[in-house]
């Protein structure tokens, strides 16, 4: 079982508190009463709820904010990796994303939406990083560990390009090629290409079992890029027709990060959904959904708890009895 929201399971944290507040307060009430008068006294004089009463008014509310917080939490039938979506991102590093028509540059914008939109996964799964220019190389095998993949990803900039140049094409390839067995695609990139199948493998990867999210980096004005270069001034510009392309024939979305932009959350929205379908996938059909049955659960606890409180059933000169606001009042039972 995996959870979509897990971050609500570490309030259980604090359920031995409570159940410690819960208790203490009922020992510590009997406690009171022992001070006051010997047992063979209270017994006549003292109107007390049966013990296991006692117990289960305060352990039913327990149990029910229990079942409400495992509800929250949104439990998944999945087993082992199922319903965990791995995926690669693919970051453009070559010498056009220094450009600073956004701030502080497009290097800098794309490590920061990776970054973010990796954090913004919740049910887990592994992330690869490939970076590409001219080539593609992998920068991030496939990884749970999250502190290693974000100091890879801090690491990423144009000077680590081998050749100058941009081949999407070949940077899709190679990731697909980390997935085997299915997942997701992350392509962070200004969408200049001088490659030449780029759009064609996009298109083959929905028959890989492969979603594809493109963030485009850039804005749409030619801009100057930094440093001298052989050929004299070099600009650039972001490319929304290809990134358009791209994310068409591969049955995608494309997210554009201009300033103030929101890309993580939108795409984190995504992946995780993506990840729900899977979980769901891989956990069939049929049978209670665990969410909704926790919240069934829950409710029926409460009512129960209510139930608990309302009754009168109390301890008078040792006999059981139940107690009723007609003229009767306290009868046995």
């Amino acid at each position: 079982m995996c959870f979509e929201h897990p971050e609500y399971l570490r309030l259980f944290w604090g359920f031995p508190l409570l159940v410690a507040v819960s208790f203490y307060g009922l020992l510590r009430t009997r406690y009171l009463l022992g001070q006051l008068c010997d047992e063979g006294l209270r017994e006549h004089i003292v109107v007390m709820r049966r013990p296991l009463h006692e117990v289960a008014i305060r352990l039913v509310p327990l149990l029910a904010t229990a079942c409400f917080l495992f509800a929250l939490a949104s439990p998944l039938r999945c087993g082992g990796n199922h319903g965990r979506l791995d995926i690669v991102y693919v970051v453009d590093i070559s010498r056009s994303m220094s450009a600073a028509d956004t701030h502080p540059d497009r290097m800098e914008r794309a490590r920061q939406e990776v970054m973010a939109i990796e954090a913004g996964r919740r049910l887990g799964g592994r992330a690869g990083l490939v970076g590409f220019a001219a080539s593609a190389s992998v920068f991030c095998p496939m990884t749970a560990d999250r502190e290693a993949f974000g100091l890879l990803v801090r690491r990423l900039s144009p000077l680590q390009a081998q050749h100058q140049g941009t081949d999407i094409g070949r940077a899709l390839e190679l990731a697909a090629s980390m997935l085997p067995d299915g997942g997701g695609i992350v392509l962070v990139t200004d969408g200049e290409d001088h490659g030449s199948d780029a759009v064609a493998t996009a298109r083959s990867l929905p028959g890989r079992g492969i979603a594809t999210l493109v963030v485009g980096v850039g804005g749409d004005n030619p801009v100057r890029l930094p440093g001298s270069f052989a050929e004299g001034e070099v600009t650039s510009a972001l490319d929304r027709h290809l990134l358009d392309a791209l994310a068409h024939e591969a049955g995608g979305i494309v997210l554009y990060a201009a300033d103030g932009a929101d890309v993580a959350s939108t795409a984190s929205r995504m992946l995780r959904a993506l990840s729900v379908r899977r979980a769901g996938d891989a956990g069939g059909v049929g049978g209670v959904d665990p969410g909704r049955g926790a919240m069934l659960s829950g409710i029926v606890l409460l009512v129960a708890a209510l139930a608990l409180h309302g009754g009168r059933s109390w301890q008078v000169d040792g006999k059981n009895v139940k107690f009723s606001s007609g003229p009767e009042g306290f009868q046995e039972v």
